[in-house]
């Protein structure tokens, strides 16, 4: 595979990420994957870990849209550039606790690095400002320490 190979997964998979189409991106990762969550502290080892992952965000913002607005790649490195916009209905798991259903509208974003091998995505970080979700949704950063 060469860098525009995995620039066009990378681009494709954003651009059709929804909660409806959740499954393909499930199918782009390696067996073998790690994917960082860096705000939360989050790695997930597994797909099935990954999976349930997306389901927590989905069951949160079941309206979740995604903009992608970058895409650079070298090598075996694709860097996503990306905004999430939906309205919080569910709830929100995270480390330290859950957030009930706030139904505001929140527009994140995010930056995510992921690193290929035979077109299939071996490993991820995503990064995203924290505490400007919380504030979005009423909530303030000391949820995140509770």
């Amino acid at each position: 595979m060469t860098p525009f190979d995995n620039v066009k997964i990378a681009s494709d998979l954003y651009r059709s990420m929804s909660p409806q189409n959740s499954a393909t991106f499930l199918n782009a990762l390696s067996d073998n994957v790690e994917f960082c969550d860096i705000p939360s502290g989050m790695v997930l080892k597994t797909k099935n870990e990954i999976r349930q992952y997306q389901e927590t965000w989905f069951k949160a913002f079941p309206d979740a849209t995604c903009e992608v607005t970058q895409v650079w790649g070298s090598g075996d490195r694709v860097l996503v550039e990306f905004t999430v916009r939906g309205t919080h209905q569910g709830p929100l798991a995270l480390p330290s606790g859950s957030i009930g259903p706030t139904y505001k509208k929140i527009e994140c974003r995010n930056c995510d690095i992921l690193q290929f091998r035979d077109g299939k995505i071996i490993s991820g970080r995503t990064y995203y400002d924290m505490a400007s979700l919380l504030s979005q949704l009423g909530v303030g950063v000391a949820k995140l320490a509770a």
